[in-house]
């Protein structure tokens, strides 16, 4: 189980989170809890042991600032 950030292939070319096992490949984890539409989740810095939990840094546009989210994701 990898968890990171990359970039899109948007023509904006921003960071995206991503957890990647070899049995789903890359998945995006706010797709994966239906994180709120005003969160875009930009990266992944911490990861649990088995995968299901992940924390990271993201952008509110909301409040057009950054803030930290946290996801529990289920088992891959």
């Amino acid at each position: 189980m990898i968890a990171g950030s990359s970039l899109t292939s948007r023509s904006t070319g921003s960071p995206a989170a991503f957890r990647w096992t070899a049995k789903t490949g890359m998945q995006d984890p706010a797709k994966l809890v239906n994180a709120p539409q005003r969160l875009i989740v930009q990266s992944a810095i911490g990861v649990s042991q088995d995968g299901t939990v992940i924390t990271g840094n993201g952008f509110n546009t909301r409040l057009g600032m950054d803030e930290p989210w946290r996801a529990v994701l289920p088992l891959p």
